[in-house]
């Protein structure tokens, strides 16, 4: 499978907003991010930064898989196509109040199966899309949860 990422790790990341110089280390916020599907910890992301800049993380995995085939005489042509898998969170923090637009979006692959139809094997691919926004005021020790059937994604601000 190849990784196509922008800044993500799946164990741990921390994402430095870029600051402007009049900023102060009153300014910082710091979140986490903690992403699990079911019982499986998905990913766990540290998050530093100044209010009004927009965090945006992305992590995509492109696979390809044998999607048709056509038969000449009695010799098979497959053609593969990609499927794209992966995660993509934003969000963006008031300067003046404790108020986070937080949005998300995860694209899992589920199952793949074979199908057999003469003398050519496809795959079809299974994908799940999981989607959220959290619109809310976090004051620091607080946490919000954002659930879509198996996926949950809990937002906490740490300072």
């Amino acid at each position: 499978m190849k990784k196509i990422t922008s800044a993500f790790l799946l164990m741990s990341l921390v994402a430095f907003a870029n600051a402007s110089e009049q900023k102060t280390d009153f300014d910082v916020r710091k979140y986490e991010i903690h992403i699990t599907q079911g019982e499986k910890s998905i990913a766990k992301i540290d998050l530093n930064g100044f209010a009004d800049q927009p965090f945006i993380i992305n992590s995509f995995y492109e696979k390809s898989y044998p999607a048709k085939c056509d038969v000449t005489g009695s010799v098979p042509s497959v053609t593969n196509e990609k499927i794209v898998t992966g995660h993509n969170i934003s969000l963006l923090l008031n300067a003046d109040s404790d108020k986070v637009l937080f949005t998300w979006g995860i694209v899992k692959l589920v199952e793949v199966k074979d199908f057999t139809s003469g003398g050519c094997t496809v795959q079809l691919p299974q994908l799940i899309h999981r989607s959220g926004m959290l619109d809310v005021s976090l004051a620091i020790g607080k946490e919000s949860v954002s659930m879509s059937d198996d996926c949950k994604i809990v937002l906490k601000r740490v300072l």
